[in-house]
């Protein structure tokens, strides 16, 4: 896991930058790293954060390339604008395997996720269906969705900030399944 980001809690800042990540290609067809720090930085440091500030922050500034503002693992002094790109807002999206179906058809989308859970943290591959509880601690990039040929079981697939060491480089198969591990419960996407 990169402790960096354990330890400095900007899960929310990962999370939200990868659902705008996902949005600008599909829209420019670039695929463009953009800079979590500048959100860890600029927004709320490293105290545990929903995703609606960050949105709000690249709306109104834009944000830069990773490349312009490298993550350091630490909060520093926000360097504002000029900056690459700007979302026009964010959408939540209701509770509801359906709904986040429906917006994964469109789009990654940022989620809150209870990642105390027995197991979630040795996540190492194949579909995690550890119990989950309503605690949302964590935050993740859902990106798509499937169904495993072998066991003929949904799962979300998510994108993780804990690095590619962790999961299936840096990804999970979570059991799509509410009464197990509830994601749907605080799911946002930016507006672009």
């Amino acid at each position: 896991m990169d402790s960096l980001n354990l330890e400095l809690g900007a899960c929310w800042a990962f999370a939200s930058i990868g659902a705008v990540e996902g949005i600008y290609k599909i829209k420019t067809g670039k695929l463009v790293s953009f800079s979590e720090q500048e959100l860890v930085d600029c927004v709320n440091g490293c105290r545990a954060s929903n995703m609606r500030p960050a949105y709000d922050y690249i709306r109104d500034h834009g944000i830069k390339t990773e490349q312009q503002y490298p993550y350091s693992g630490a909060p520093s002094k926000c360097n504002i604008g000029p900056n690459l790109v700007k979302i026009s807002g964010y959408a939540s999206i209701p509770q509801g395997a359906g709904n986040l179906i429906q917006a994964l058809n469109h789009q990654p989308v940022s989620v809150g996720l209870d990642a105390e859970s027995t197991g979630f943290t040795y996540y190492s591959g194949g579909i995690y269906n550890g119990r989950c509880s309503t605690n949302l601690n964590h935050a993740v990039t859902v990106i798509g969705y499937g169904t495993d040929n072998a066991s003929g079981k949904g799962y979300w697939l998510i994108k993780n900030s804990w690095g590619e060491q962790w999961g299936e480089k840096g990804y999970m198969r979570l059991l799509r399944d509410e009464s197990v591990c509830p994601i749907t419960l605080d799911c946002t996407y930016p507006v672009m």
